[in-house]
């Protein structure tokens, strides 16, 4: 779930629906500005020294790929 803080009970609705839809909620990404200073310098998050990017690790860690 991509920017869950800013509206948390919000993401447990839609987090609720999608489980029950059938879906498997791998993890959440906290808003960050950072986010846009990556797109700025042309470089992916997970390439900048950002809070958002460690979220970002573990979301794709959990996938197992």
């Amino acid at each position: 779930m991509n920017k869950w803080d800013l509206n948390p009970e919000m993401t447990e609705r839609i987090e609720a629906l999608a489980v029950r839809a059938g879906a498997h909620v791998v993890g959440r990404i906290r808003y960050d500005r950072a986010v846009t200073l990556a797109q700025m310098e042309q470089k992916a998050v997970v390439e900048i020294d950002a809070p958002s990017a460690e979220d970002i690790r573990r979301v794709w860690d959990s996938l197992g790929l």
